[in-house]
């Protein structure tokens, strides 16, 4: 069964908040991989690789994803920064 090539924009959420709103970047195409180009800015293991912001590097540790978040005082709700 193929995927569907074509996504709605409830589809698409960011890997390090998992909201669904806001401007998002695919970075990572081959996994269909999203995020925040804000959340990228603000997790310190992630970087743009160039000056026009298309390539994303970097790899997210993983315990950030265990951590509550200040804000929210969530848990497991995203990447804490």
């Amino acid at each position: 069964m193929q995927k569907d090539p074509i996504l709605r924009c409830t589809d698409i959420k960011c890997f390090l908040c998992s909201d669904i709103k806001g401007a998002m970047k695919n970075i990572d195409k081959k996994e269909n991989i999203w995020a925040h180009l804000i959340c990228i800015n603000w997790t310190p293991e992630m970087y743009f690789k160039d000056e026009q912001r298309n390539e994303v590097e970097g790899i997210v540790n993983l315990e950030r994803f265990k951590l509550t978040c200040h804000q929210c005082l969530k848990k497991n709700n995203g990447s804490c920064i």
